[in-house]
């Protein structure tokens, strides 16, 4: 039978904390409740010890929504909030989610703010998150805030999927290539190659293919090396870092990823303010929540100068996003109109939608054009390698004759 830790008030100021032995932690409050204690935290002995120390108990975003959609199911049901808690926890598998659940419903019930609570953790819980719970929290809808929250965070994964389905094969087509090719060069035509060493006057190509086969044989540790660093330094961008605002610099400077990365932005920048809005948070405080959901960094900093604006001197949104020059005019208009009419939500609404569909257009066409440029630059690669090689026995058959 499992162990939990507890520990419970006796008294406003006295707490009692020990370790009891029971098939559920459900049973563990029970028991608790029966001898007079009230519950502060159950955990199963070791759960938070192995949430630290295993690298496999981090907290992934897929459990997080999962977290968000059963607390909004629960307290439509009319479930108090502490009784939601204590029933997630209690079903989670992965004892860092576990011990995030478990701490969250203690300091819940000593009192503080669910949005305050979980702004303890960021790394699970980004800024619009908690701008959405904070607004339900204020208005009293925290449960419809929360089912809102839980069906943008499954577009988003939606969208993040698809366009990671629809690079995925030229990645692995790239990846392919680039290692058969790199294996031919370092082990198998040394090989072959041997046979045209003591020919003079070997053409061209066939010494162009020698040289870059001996290179490749000579330093392929340090091309490996290099890859690993290449590897670990894009592995470590960490959003607000200084190597990830340089590559989002360079992304859009770079033609066709520009609008990619551009299109997606103004996408999430625009359906997130809507929602926000759309739920009583002023523009004031959504455009500082929005802006922090955007992924390059480039445009989230160029969007603070816009925040400044509107909380320090009252500028309407659309006169302080005319200053930034990655928005596009029809943007600008959409978000105008909508201010003189009354109606920003819908138009922020009608700018998510029209460069959503863009995002989606853009990947077909990366998709399209990238899959059979790649295959013909790795088939010419390896059409150059073979016609290296036979060139030579050509030239000696010809000599022959």
């Amino acid at each position: 039978m499992p162990k939990f830790r507890y520990r419970a008030k006796k008294s406003p100021t006295e707490f009692a904390e020990g370790e009891i032995e029971a098939p559920t932690r459900e049973a563990v409050v029970g028991l608790l409740t029966e001898q007079g204690l009230v519950p502060v935290t159950v955990a199963e002995s070791g759960a938070k010890a192995a949430s630290a120390g295993s690298p496999s108990a981090r907290i992934r975003q897929g459990e997080v929504d999962i977290f968000f959609r059963q607390l909004a199911s629960l307290l439509k049901a009319r479930v108090p909030i502490l009784r939601s808690l204590s029933l997630i926890s209690g079903e989670i598998r992965n004892p860092a989610m576990r011990a995030l659940a478990s701490d969250l419903e203690t300091r819940v019930r000593d009192g503080e703010m669910l949005s305050s609570a979980m702004g303890r953790y960021p790394r699970a819980f980004d800024n619009f998150a908690l701008g959405l719970v904070r607004a339900g929290e204020r208005g009293g809808m925290l449960g419809e805030m929360l089912r809102e929250l839980a069906a943008h965070r499954e577009r988003e994964n939606e969208i993040r999927r698809k366009i990671q389905a629809a690079l995925l094969y030229p990645a692995l087509v790239t990846v392919a290539g680039i290692g058969a090719v790199a294996v031919s060069l370092a082990f198998f035509l040394p090989n072959l190659l041997t046979l045209f060493k003591q020919m003079k006057d070997l053409p061209l190509p066939t010494l162009i293919l020698i040289n870059l086969s001996n290179f490749s044989r000579d330093n392929y540790p340090w091309f490996l090396l290099a890859l690993a660093f290449v590897f670990a330094l894009f592995r470590r961008m960490r959003p607000g870092g200084r190597k990830k605002w340089v590559v989002d610099l360079v992304k859009l400077h770079t033609p066709v990823v520009r609008g990619f990365v551009l299109n997606a932005d103004l996408a999430k920048f625009s359906r997130t303010l809507a929602l926000l809005i759309r739920h009583g948070v002023s523009v004031q405080e959504g455009v500082p929540l929005a802006r922090d959901t955007l992924d390059n960094e480039v445009l989230r900093k160029t969007l603070s100068e816009v925040t400044d604006g509107i909380i320090r001197h009252g500028a309407r949104l659309s006169d302080s996003l005319r200053k930034v020059a990655a928005f596009p005019p029809f943007v600008i208009q959409m978000i105008a109109v909508g201010e003189e009419g009354g109606s920003l939500v819908a138009s922020l609404e009608e700018v998510a939608d029209v460069y959503g569909r863009r995002v989606e257009h853009y990947a077909r066409i990366m998709t399209g054009l990238l899959e059979p440029l790649l295959i013909l630059l790795v088939g010419c690669i390896v059409g150059f390698m073979v016609f290296a090689m036979l060139l030579p026995i050509f030239e000696m058959g010809e000599m022959g004759l």
